[in-house]
């Protein structure tokens, strides 16, 4: 994705300068599409059937030491794959609303493949968030709720098998 232009076009439509046709809105729809199907693609890399990548339980996270929530560094990140479920989706009866900490996934629950093991991507994505201890991303000065660069996620890859 051109995230320049995204950004670019964000602020144009933000800051209202002049008038804004209809093509600069399509382009800007058509660009945060394009950014949220990488960011699902990075927090849900499974492929090992199709039942997984149509109805996806097990995302992929990435975590950090608590001294470092606020500039996290990559190579003090811990991987995890997490199940969860839609809160708000048919539940057995009984069942609490707020089901507690995500349990930890160790295979598709389709298809029954162990998750892959993570690794660090021999290069890190140039558009990855980078939290600098505030608010906004150093990366796009966007505030962090509504920044569009990478999930810290897409400086992952499977292992080889």
């Amino acid at each position: 994705m051109n995230r320049a232009r995204y950004r670019e076009l964000s602020k144009l439509i933000d800051g209202e300068e002049g008038d804004v046709d209809d093509i600069v809105y399509a382009e800007f729809d058509a660009l945060e599409i394009q950014a949220r199907v990488e960011e699902f693609q990075a927090t849900h890399p499974l492929k090992c059937c199709s039942a997984i990548q149509r109805f996806p339980v097990i995302a992929f996270y990435v975590r950090f030491p608590e001294a470092e929530e606020n500039e996290p560094k990559l190579e003090n990140a811990t991987t995890h794959w997490w199940a969860f479920a839609d809160p708000d989706g048919p539940r057995p009866p009984g069942v609490q609303a707020n089901f507690g900490p995500r349990p930890e996934a160790k295979f598709c629950p389709y298809c029954a493949t162990p998750v892959p093991k993570m690794r660090r991507k021999a290069e890190t994505p140039p558009d990855i968030v980078q939290a600098s201890g505030g608010q906004y991303c150093a990366n796009c000065d966007e505030r962090l709720m509504g920044c569009r660069c990478l999930p810290y996620e897409a400086a992952f890859e499977p292992e080889p098998t």
